[in-house]
């Protein structure tokens, strides 16, 4: 790509960035202006649209306000910005009730740059069994207080005896607790792998309603060799003639001049700043964070 069209692409992402931010967009790591794109690379906008209701997939309220993106969501942003798993570990503890694992991701940035994160989520299986039964507790309080609609809790409006409470409370965080503990190891590498997306893309941990309402812009760096650039098709010619040698190795009984010849070109060039295949893919929807149980708001009656 000459310079002249390279400013061209330049100039046009460009005005493409300005147009979303004066729709009121947020670009995912805080970029500006493009003045730079590595060779045999170009930039894609990705557009990531947050549904803002937390009775959908992609947000979980807050109890002190508030929205949190879910692993969901996140995993829309890891594949937009080619997040690439590199490395997983379960680190050893010496209290079974412990779950500590950490992730390690990396993510080509659009100047070229390598960003490489690790992080760790630990989870303790007796504190989040104390935190579900709170969860539960608070429901129990709320559905004997007089202000739940029944209607919006057919299953549940036995609650309001005084007898069975304990039982109900006890029950509900056994069932939801049987399979946290089943999941425990996908849970705690999901939390990790979430903070690394976070990391990665500078993405804050709680959100206004507010500013969920317009999307969010990541760009992608996508490796692109240009077969009219020189540069571009002797890689690329480089590359072929690499491959085919590892699949299928020249016999020297056949002819041995030719053998020589091949022998003596040079080998593909490293490989280049280009997507991976991620080592992991983002294994599951919890991240161990337990949502709160916050009333709902009951409509007045006319």
């Amino acid at each position: 790509m000459g310079e002249i069209q390279l400013q061209t692409v330049l100039d046009n992402l460009n005005s493409q960035i300005d147009e979303h931010v004066k729709q009121g967009c947020t670009m995912v790591g805080n970029i500006q202006h493009l003045t730079h794109l590595p060779p045999m690379h170009r930039a894609s906008l990705e557009i990531i649209t947050v549904d803002r209701d937390p009775k959908g997939a992609d947000v979980y309220e807050q109890k002190g306000g508030g929205l949190s993106l879910t692993a969901q969501c996140l995993q829309k942003f890891s594949n937009a910005a080619n997040i690439v798993w590199t490395s997983q570990a379960l680190l050893p503890q010496s209290n079974d009730q412990v779950i500590h694992f950490r992730v390690g991701a990396s993510r080509t940035g659009i100047d070229g740059s390598v960003q490489n994160v690790e992080k760790d989520k630990e989870i303790d299986l007796a504190l989040m069994q104390e935190s579900v039964a709170y969860k539960y507790r608070l429901k129990a309080d709320y559905l004997r207080s007089g202000h739940a609609d029944p209607k919006k809790f057919p299953k549940d409006w036995r609650v309001k005896t005084e007898s069975d409470v304990e039982d109900w409370i006890n029950n509900n965080t056994m069932v939801e607790m049987f399979d946290r503990r089943k999941n425990r190891m996908t849970i705690a590498q999901t939390g990790a792998q979430m903070r690394c997306v976070r990391a990665l893309l500078q993405l804050k941990s709680v959100y206004t309603s507010q500013e969920l309402i317009h999307p969010f812009i990541v760009l992608k760096l996508i490796f692109q060799p240009d077969p009219n650039n020189e540069i571009d098709r002797r890689w690329l010619l480089e590359n072929s003639i690499g491959a085919t040698r590892s699949l299928y190795p020249p016999s020297a009984s056949i002819n041995p001049s030719l053998n020589a010849q091949m022998t003596a070109l040079p080998l593909p060039a490293p490989q280049p700043i280009a997507e991976g295949i991620p080592a992991l893919a983002f294994t599951g929807s919890d991240d161990g964070e337990i949502e709160p149980f916050i009333p709902p708001v009951r409509e007045s009656q006319p």
